[in-house]
C-alpha cells in the first residue's frame, strides 16, 4: 500500500536518481506532465481560456507522460518505468523484511510457555517412573512364580521356551 498510495517511492527515486545535489528540490516540477489546453474536448473544455486576461496555453497535472510536443505524446514516459520498478522493487523487499522479522519473533516467543513444559515434562517423567515401576513388580511376580514351578512348590507350569 505504502509503495503505490503515497508519494514515497517516487521521491526516493527523484532524490536518488534526477535529483543533482540529492534533495527535493524541483520535484513538483519534474513530477508534473504537460497537456496541451488546445487538446480539450468540446465536452471538457474549459468555459474559459484566459486566467487573469491570459490564454493559457498548457495545464499541468501529476504524471510521468511525455508532452505534447513530440511524436508520441502523452505516452508513458521512462520516469514512469523507473518508478514503477522502484515501487515493485519495495514491495518484494518490504515483504522479505516482513517474513523475516516475523520468523525471528516466531524462533524467540515459544509455542509453549516455560512453566507449562516444566509441567509436562514432570508429568512425562512420573508417567515414565510409574510404567518402569509397574513392570518391575509384573517382572518380579513372573519370577516368582517361576522360581516356585522350578522348586516344586505350587502347581507345575510349563513355560515356553
Amino acid at each position: 500500500m505504502i509503495a503505490y498510495t503515497s508519494d514515497f517511492i517516487p521521491r526516493l527515486v527523484y532524490i536518488f536518481v534526477t535529483s543533482d545535489n540529492q534533495t527535493l528540490d524541483g520535484y513538483i516540477n519534474n513530477s508534473l506532465s504537460y497537456f496541451d489546453a488546445n487538446h480539450f474536448s468540446d465536452e471538457t473544455r474549459p468555459y474559459q481560456k484566459e486566467l487573469d486576461n491570459v490564454t493559457v496555453p498548457v495545464c499541468r497535472y501529476q504524471d510521468y507522460r511525455n508532452p505534447p510536443n513530440q511524436t508520441d505524446q502523452y505516452e508513458l514516459n521512462m520516469k514512469y518505468w523507473h518508478i514503477f520498478a522502484a515501487r515493485l522493487s519495495f514491495v518484494v523487499v518490504f515483504e522479505h523484511l516482513v517474513f523475516f522479522i516475523t520468523s525471528i519473533l516466531a524462533y524467540m516467543i515459544p509455542d509453549i510457555p516455560k512453566s507449562v513444559q516444566q509441567k509436562i515434562m514432570r508429568k512425562r517423567h512420573l508417567a515414565r517412573e510409574a510404567l518402569y515401576k509397574t513392570e518391575a513388580e509384573e517382572a518380579r511376580t513372573i519370577l516368582e512364580t517361576t522360581e516356585e514351578t522350578l522348586t516344586g512348590e505350587g502347581d507345575s507350569v510349563i513355560l515356553p521356551c
